[in-house]
């Protein structure tokens, strides 16, 4: 495999963390009431998947790290979940 071709995923990446992180930013003069919280854990759960997916290579592993890593998703989504309804 050509180095053009493993480093593109990578940049790929980094310019959607990029974008997540502006997303964000411009979230903080946004007015979202209540949804303001669950908008900023969404997004980090987002970039810390995308960095665990990518730069960390879970997606290339099996067993135990998969799972931990579907373990957080969870939590989060319960989180969120939780803070929606109370």
């Amino acid at each position: 495999m050509s180095r053009s071709k493993r480093f593109r995923p990578l940049l790929i990446t980094w310019l959607v963390l990029l974008a997540l992180t502006a997303i964000s930013y411009a979230l903080t003069f946004a007015s979202l009431g209540r949804w303001a919280l669950p908008a900023g854990v969404l997004i980090g759960a987002i970039k810390t998947a995308l960095v665990g997916l990518v730069f960390v290579h879970l997606a290339h592993q099996r067993g135990a790290p998969r799972l931990i890593a579907l373990a957080s998703i969870v939590l989060v989504l319960a989180l969120l979940v939780g803070v929606l309804l109370g």
